[in-house]
């Protein structure tokens, strides 16, 4: 699917937002600046895991500019970059940003007590493709009632320092819903031309002290993938820095053994600056569970301006 002119389209798109939006003396950005050391059983001794830069720029009302890097401790990667134009609680976004495909923003994969993100989100869900990967395209957001739908068409996988697409490939779409207490997502991701595909089942059920959530991924192509886990987490009365919590999860592979992973983790809240994760991990030793077993500690540093 030839899309070269969609580049020009976000352009005109962008400054159609910025005149709708009646441009006032915008907000100060805000920076976020995190780094990440881990130890474990093997090699022994902390090692810088990331380090990850955040910058939130109001252009006008309702329009802004998000651009984030990660530094690795051999190269550094371009995160996120792109335009978003906000209109009651609606999002309209062009650029450079993770796909909207389950519990994939940085706070739902960092800021819980689990070190390792789960198996399902690092791993291949169809065709070699992975949901941790950046995407580039455009993404609508809407509310309907009580539900949000969320529509996406992309270009995945894409090179480093690429903000615009010419030639999309895939449609993500999301439906999220109250069903009573629990939230439920519905995730789709379906090829332009022959890529891969993908649905999946997504679940958050939340109390003052506990949280259940949960994802369900099934690749729909050879190699088909069926996977998923469940984070348990619960936070003792009168607690605000501390937080427990049980995962179990599962990758599976048509034909291949299954890789099982169980975790217990805690994670402590220092101060608004320094924040301390411990967790404990068995598996079956099956692919990446093998891996991931053993103790692991992590230490979180953040700045915000």
């Amino acid at each position: 699917m030839n899309c070269r002119w969609f580049s020009w389209v976000a352009i005109t798109a962008a400054a159609v937002a910025a005149a709708l939006s009646r441009a006032q003396a915008p907000e100060r950005p805000t920076i976020v600046l995190e780094t990440y050391f881990v130890s474990n059983e093997s090699p022994r001794g902390a090692a810088h895991r990331l380090s990850w830069f955040e910058v939130r720029a109001p252009l006008a009302r309702n329009l802004e500019v998000v651009h984030s890097q990660i530094q690795l401790p051999a190269n550094h990667l371009d995160d996120e970059g792109y335009i978003a134009y906000w209109h009651a609680g609606n999002r309209l976004r062009f650029g450079r940003f993770r796909q909207t495909f389950g519990f994939g923003d940085w706070s739902e994969l960092f800021y819980t007590p689990f070190i390792s993100f789960p198996m399902i989100r690092m791993l291949p869900v169809d065709r070699g493709h992975s949901l941790i990967r950046a995407s580039v395209g455009a993404d609508l957001s809407l509310l309907l009632g009580e539900h949000e739908l969320q529509v996406g068409l992309i270009e995945s996988p894409v090179p480093d320092q690429q903000f615009v697409h010419s030639d999309p490939n895939l449609l993500i779409v999301r439906l999220q819903k109250p069903v009573g207490s629990l939230i439920l997502g519905i995730n789709a991701l379906r090829p332009l031309d022959d890529g891969p595909a993908a649905h999946g089942l997504d679940v958050r059920w939340s109390t003052a002290q506990w949280q259940v959530r949960g994802e369900l991924v099934q690749g729909a192509t050879a190699p088909h993938v069926g996977s998923h886990y469940l984070d348990v987490t619960y936070r003792p009365p009168g607690q605000t820095r501390l937080k427990l919590g049980v995962r179990t999860e599962a990758y599976g592979r048509r034909g291949q053994p299954t890789a099982r992973l169980d975790t217990l983790a805690l994670r402590y809240v220092v101060s608004p600056h320094v924040t301390l994760s411990l967790n404990r991990a068995s598996g079956n030793g099956v692919g990446a569970a093998g891996g991931m077993s053993g103790w692991s500690f992590q230490t979180m540093f953040m700045v915000t301006y």
